[in-house]
């Protein structure tokens, strides 16, 4: 099966997520996403064709954390999935600030694409402060649940890599027990969860938290099968 998506700057519904628009997009973010998206964007087809080890990042925000890794890792290639327009336009935009070209990007919901991902293809997966839906009826679309994990370690190759952060502490919570529990993985940071992986770069999304006196919270597993 191919995946293809339209780029469309009209507010979408999708199963993960209730609107793709966050503040009006500007003129730039415009052109970006009508002239540089299609450039990068996901096809289950390319992404059968890179070499290079592949890291997984759900949930881009701005982009900082995956330009970043991208820009120090050029031997490495990065999918970034983000539903936010607004998200994808400065990951665009600070990619031809950093000249970086290894990656692409799927706009639209992880659901979309992740099962259509070749089994043990991932070297990494990166869930880094995704939305908490911090009310009880709100907590199903959670992006992180028993469900994702187990597809997710599929993704995964033997020795690859879940990473999570979140400053929400009944989310970390949960998130910690989900990955306690599976005998696939082994968690590698169980003394300090403030500390985050190796080569983080903190996002204005984490300063924000600080900010409003949220304490960040951090694992990192290894998956073994």
């Amino acid at each position: 099966m191919n995946i293809q998506y339209k780029p469309t700057l009209e507010v979408g519904f999708c199963r993960s997520f209730e609107r793709r628009i966050g503040k009006s997009l500007s003129t730039l973010q415009k052109n970006l996403l009508s002239n540089d998206l299609k450039k990068h964007l996901f096809t289950n087809e390319l992404i059968k064709t890179i070499e290079m080890p592949i890291i997984l990042e759900i949930g881009v925000g701005m982009g900082e954390h995956f330009v970043y890794q991208a820009a120090k890792n050029p031997n490495m290639f990065f999918i970034g999935v983000e539903v936010y327009l607004n998200g994808i336009a400065n990951v665009l935009k600070l990619a031809i600030q950093h000249n970086i070209t290894n990656f692409l990007l799927w706009p639209d919901d992880l659901d979309l694409i992740i099962n259509h991902l070749p089994n043990h293809i991932l070297n990494g997966i990166y869930i880094l402060f995704p939305d908490p839906w911090p009310k009880n009826k709100q907590r199903k679309k959670r992006i992180f649940n028993i469900q994702r994990l187990a597809i997710m370690q599929n993704k995964l190759k033997n020795g690859g890599f879940l990473a999570f952060a979140s400053d929400i502490s009944d989310y970390f919570s949960s998130s910690l027990e989900l990955i306690k529990n599976n005998n696939n993985f082994s968690l590698e940071n169980e003394e300090d969860f403030s500390k985050p992986h190796s080569n983080y770069l903190m996002t204005k999304y984490h300063t924000k938290a600080i900010n409003e006196g949220r304490e960040a919270n951090f694992w990192q597993a290894t998956y073994k099968h």
